[in-house]
């Protein structure tokens, strides 16, 4: 991400309102969106990277330490209200983000979170997101204390709390974990492992499946939403990103956060070996002990989301109150700690993480019939998991749908390319009318070139839904 240009010590408060949100009807299930800042400007053009993208994220503005004077050192972003207006234009999901550079500073975080929130006009419900990645300080708790009081004065006006930065910063100035036991899986993350122009998010980067780089992969983070996976996304200077969870359909017919799956239980299991205990379900987590090889431990909670070790993702739950990765654990027997409502609980969770596997399928890449079946069974999949009165048959048959849905993906056939040629053969149409005289030299230019690049494109025969799309 980037700050944007700074306005140091003043403060414009905007006024201008957005018309009424947009139900969840108009708005598309969320794969892949941008973020942008003043630098990607205010104009009637404002980049995505695919025609695909369901979600924008604006920044509203910032704060950068203290004035001399001893007021809040924060900056304002006059791009964002147009930023917000035009993806709403667009039927985008609109959400909003803060540049957070205030260390370890709580009073200073609540104070610039309470100015910006003042500010802030996509809907209640939808995300507001601090972006830390700059200015953290060594005191860990501090920091991650300070995240706490800013995402919880958020959560506290109505939005979604979110927090933006990298790996590094995850692993070394925060307390991730504590964050996300708070507030859900509520991180977004950036990490770039492609060089160039990228147009789709490399999925294999996180899933590790037909890598064409095997043994490449993305550090484990607790708590991921967003994945941020490119500053260069569609050929321009633009990040892109990938919801993992849905959180940014919230605000949107929706207000729901993804969490960890956990069900009570009563049993036992052995330990394989040397086994540490974990405060938390990952490796991130504190080592608050330790079990011997062949020990037999009382069980009395399963996580089936949390880190993979050695490709298993279940952790179990100590009678101590510390975690053990199910990797390291053999002769489990245990049995649901709460009856019937433990089997509803587990049946909602397990629909709620196969809506979540259908995310990154994307349009262009499947026939048109195909892909709308996967998205007529996850939207219903969402009304079942939703509703608090549905049965574990109920639940189970919605997660088989989408299932079914999803091994059903066909191909895009000779028709979708017609029509996204056809598409594009219209976007290129409503570009001449433009006149020269009208725009500086140099966004007329751009609108040239992606002119001429699109016709390129739309007279290859060979060209795909993906690269029409991408042009249009």
């Amino acid at each position: 991400m980037k700050k944007g240009t700074l306005i140091v010590g003043i403060a414009v408060l905007l006024t201008t309102t957005i018309g009424t949100p947009l139900s969840a009807a108009h708005v598309n299930a969320a794969r892949t969106g941008v973020d942008w800042s003043l630098n990607n400007g205010q104009g009637a053009y404002l980049g995505y990277g695919s025609n695909n993208d369901a979600f924008m994220i604006s920044q509203v503005g910032g704060v950068v330490g203290w004035n001399s004077n001893g007021t809040p050192r924060m900056y304002e972003q006059s791009s964002y209200q147009p930023q917000v207006a035009s993806a709403l234009a667009r039927g985008k999901a609109a959400h909003t983000y803060i540049w957070f550079q205030v260390g370890g500073d709580t009073r200073l975080g609540d104070l610039a979170v309470q100015h910006f929130l003042s500010e802030v006009t996509t809907p209640k419900g939808s995300i507001v997101a601090i972006d830390y990645e700059q200015g953290a300080s060594r005191n860990v708790i501090a920091n991650t204390a300070t995240v706490i009081s800013a995402m919880n004065l958020i959560k506290a006006a109505g939005y979604t709390p979110m927090l933006y930065s990298g790996a590094n910063y995850f692993k070394n100035y925060l307390d991730v974990n504590a964050v996300v036991q708070k507030f859900g899986f509520t991180l977004w993350d950036a990490d770039y492992p492609l060089n160039g122009s990228v147009y789709r998010p490399p999925m294999w980067y996180i899933t590790g499946q037909d890598s064409p780089y095997p043994g490449f992969q993305m550090p484990y983070i607790p708590g991921l939403a967003i994945w941020q996976f490119t500053s260069s996304y569609g050929g321009n200077s633009l990040d892109g990103n990938v919801d993992l969870t849905g959180i940014t359909n919230n605000g949107y017919g929706q207000n729901t956060i993804a969490n960890y799956n956990n069900t009570p239980l009563i049993g036992t299991a052995t330990t394989t070996g040397y086994a540490n205990i974990r405060q938390y379900t990952n490796t991130y987590a504190d080592i608050i002990g330790s079990l011997s090889g062949n020990q037999t431990v009382n069980i009395t909670a399963q996580i089936t989301n949390g880190q993979p070790v050695g490709g298993n993702a279940n952790w179990y739950q100590i009678d101590n109150g510390g975690w053990v990765s199910g990797t390291l654990l053999t002769n489990i027997s245990a049995v649901p700690a709460a009856g019937g409502s433990a089997g509803v609980s587990s049946a909602r969770d397990q629909l709620q993480q196969t809506i979540i596997s259908g995310l990154p399928y994307a349009a262009s890449d499947y026939s048109v019939d195909s892909f709308a079946a996967l998205q007529q069974a996850m939207n219903a999949g969402r009304k079942v998991r939703d509703n608090a009165n549905s049965t574990v048959e109920q639940l189970n048959a919605a997660m088989n749908d989408i299932q079914a849905a999803i091994t059903q993906l066909a191909a895009p056939s000779v028709a979708d390319t017609a029509a996204a040629r056809d598409q594009l053969q219209q976007t290129i149409i409503s570009g001449l009318p433009y006149a020269a005289s009208d725009y500086s030299v140099d966004s007329f230019a751009a609108l040239q070139q992606a002119m001429n690049a699109g016709r390129k494109v739309r007279d290859n025969a060979n060209s795909t839904v993906e690269q029409l799309n991408a042009a249009m």
